[in-house]
Order: C-alpha cells, then sequence, then structure tokens
C-alpha cells in the first residue's frame, strides 16, 4: 500500500505542460483553434479546489482526500489525506523543486525530474499537476521538445507526437494524443503509450463546469499501467479561479531528510 500511494503521489506531480502552442497545421482551423488555446491559458492564473480521489490496483482499494492550489508556471501545493483526517503527504512545487512532506513519519524528500526519472522511471516536476487540474496538454516525457507536438483539426482538434526509435525508425518509442473539445476548449482525453518502460496511460475528462468562461473538469479518470494496474478517480469540488494565492508550505525543522 505504501508504494502504491507514493506512486500516486509521484504520478501527480510528473512531467510538464506546454508554455507555448506547439506547431500547428497550416490551415485557418488549426490556427484559431490554437489561439483560442493562449487566450485560455492567458486568462486562467491560479486555480484552488477540493477533490475526492479512490484509487484501486487489483484487490486493493484506497480512498484519499485532497486540496491543491495553484500559481500558473510559478508553484503548486497539494494536500493529500485519508477520510479519517490523517495527513498522507504534503507536495510543493516550482518548475525547479519538487518537495514531498510525509507528516505521520516526519520525513521529507526533495528533488528534481533528474532524481525521480532515475528511481520511478518518469520525471517529476510540478507541472503535470497544473495540467491535470487546469485540464491541459502536457509534454511526455519531460526531456523531449514542445515543439514535436503537432496540431491537427480533423473530426475534433487534438495535438499528436509520434518518437520513433533512432536505431529502428519504424519503430515507435512514444506515442501521445490529447484530444480537445471545441466547446470546453480544454481537454477531453488524453493517450500516452511508452513502448520502452512500457507504460499505458489514459485519462478522461467530464461534467465541466464553466467558471467566468473557463470550462474545468468536475470529474477525471485516469488509467495507468505501469508495474501494475492502477485505476484512479478524482471527484473535484469548490474551484476557484484568478484568486489571490500565497505559498504557506512549510517542512518542520525538525523534519528528516530522505536521501536517494
Amino acid at each position: 500500500m505504501k508504494y502504491k500511494i507514493l506512486v500516486l503521489v509521484v504520478f501527480l506531480s510528473s512531467c510538464a505542460i506546454f508554455k507555448k502552442p506547439p506547431k500547428s497545421q497550416n490551415d485557418p482551423k488549426s490556427i484559431e483553434f490554437v489561439q483560442l488555446l493562449q487566450e485560455r491559458s492567458d486568462s486562467l492564473r491560479t486555480y484552488k479546489s477540493r477533490f475526492s480521489l479512490k484509487f484501486s490496483s487489483g484487490s486493493e482499494r484506497i480512498s484519499l482526500l485532497g486540496k491543491v492550489a495553484i500559481v500558473r508556471d510559478s508553484f503548486a501545493n497539494l494536500n493529500i489525506s485519508l477520510p479519517l483526517g490523517i495527513d498522507v503527504a504534503r507536495v510543493f512545487a516550482t518548475p525547479d523543486t519538487f518537495v514531498v512532506y510525509i507528516p505521520t513519519k516526519n520525513t521529507y524528500y526533495a528533488g528534481n525530474s533528474d532524481l525521480a526519472m532515475k528511481k520511478y522511471g518518469f520525471p517529476v516536476d510540478f507541472s503535470t499537476i497544473q495540467g491535470l487540474f487546469f485540464s491541459e496538454n502536457f509534454v511526455y516525457p519531460c526531456f523531449y521538445k514542445e515543439e514535436e507536438y503537432i496540431f491537427r483539426y480533423d473530426s475534433v482538434p487534438s495535438y499528436k507526437r509520434v518518437i520513433y526509435n533512432k536505431k529502428i525508425k519504424r519503430m515507435m518509442d512514444v506515442m501521445h494524443v490529447t484530444n480537445y473539445s471545441a466547446n470546453e476548449k480544454c481537454v477531453s482525453d488524453m493517450s500516452i503509450f511508452d513502448f520502452v518502460l512500457p507504460m499505458d496511460f489514459v485519462l478522461e475528462n467530464s461534467k465541466f463546469t464553466n467558471i467566468d468562461e473557463i470550462y474545468l473538469p468536475q470529474k477525471t479518470s485516469i488509467y495507468i499501467k505501469l508495474r501494475d494496474t492502477m485505476n484512479i478517480n478524482f471527484s473535484i469540488k469548490n474551484i476557484s479561479v484568478n484568486k489571490n494565492i500565497l505559498d504557506n508550505f512549510k517542512v518542520p525543522k525538525n523534519a528528516k531528510l530522505i536521501s536517494y
């Protein structure tokens, strides 16, 4: 169970969101939608919410509660607790740092995506929290350039990227497809297939709410097949945007640093 919760916390803080629109096809529909996504990025600056989370893997079931506060491209605070109110983890992340404090053990981890990549098999930083709750595309894995994504507008607006094996170009290393809702202008679903790890990742958003013309999901389901098969279901409530948010994360002075 401890491994599953740690993987869950690590996942909630992994990968990176694009900070400028990737390349689009040169058709008016694609260009217009990319511009609308950029306008959304400019208008959504901060985010706060509460959520309940149900995690399952095999016969194991875990229910958690959480609070999240995000300032775009600056920092994210994430508090996770058991339904009885016992704190499981507190996460603080910026573009350069990633800290997890475990209150029950009074220990904390502080590192960056390079260290986490070696330990867990995928990069870790604050931007997936931002991408997940902002309902925006995020780059996987972090060390590939954002511009490798190609925007398409066929039946639905979407980003697609295929990373080919350097030695055998016909074989794919990674395929990542993100589909958008044309009405809500945010991520409706996302699929990532990493054939090297290997890993499957599928995300679906639903039950969107409109706050000041910004659509955000109240339901998010995630399927991950990595070492084990995992299902994560979020129910999100008390969403507020563009309010003042202060950085109040603190690690007690007597907490023990965990080094790897």
